[in-house]
């Protein structure tokens, strides 16, 4: 078995995440592909919605999409928000499946002040989607990861925010079931 986890604050979900996560579905063929909506990260500050909003947004997205599942792993009290918990949490549930887990160039980046980064490599192979940002990855990275070749859009969720914060639409900038949720449940107002 195949799983590869996709941890991102998702605030909202756009077209360049699903465009990263099709990409690593099709290279990658995981029985799942999981994402997985972060509550407290530690390395920045969630500015749009509440970590249920999204989970709710994602899920409700996903209903008709079998290849995908949505967790809510990092939303549990308890959880620290940093990865390697995560990929250890699935390690010791599924013992025999092949990890995956789905970064972006601009996270890998900095993969190597992620909290037991080593950790996370020995229980899981990364794979890296390409986005606007494009620097180096470490070598840590370069000797471990499958790098995608997904197009990259030209979209951000601190920009989609922006819009919608001013009142603007985000058609085309995210799919039409993540437009319609959110303006069912009058999210991202100031």
């Amino acid at each position: 078995m195949k799983i590869v986890l996709y941890g991102g604050a998702f605030d909202p979900p756009h077209i360049g995440h699903m465009e990263i996560a099709a990409a690593a579905y099709e290279k990658v063929c995981p029985d799942k592909l999981i994402w997985i909506p972060s509550k407290n990260p530690p390395h920045r500050k969630i500015e749009g919605e509440s970590a249920e909003n999204r989970l709710k947004m994602l899920r409700k997205w996903a209903e008709d999409k079998p290849e995908y599942g949505v967790s809510d792993a990092e939303l549990e009290k308890e959880h620290s928000g940093y990865t390697v918990e995560t990929v250890r949490k699935y390690k010791n549930n599924n013992p025999r499946a092949k990890l995956f887990i789905l970064i972006g160039t601009d996270e890998a980046e900095d993969f190597k002040s992620w909290k037991d980064y080593k950790k996370i490599i020995s229980m899981s192979t990364p794979v890296i989607g390409r986005r606007k940002k494009r620097g180096s990855l470490p070598s840590v990275l370069k000797e471990n990861a499958v790098c995608l070749e997904n197009g990259i859009l030209d979209v951000s969720s601190s920009e989609l925010r922006k819009l919608l914060y001013s009142g603007k639409g985000i058609s085309g900038y995210v799919d039409r079931v993540i437009e319609e949720y959110i303006k069912a449940h009058n999210l991202y107002k100031k």
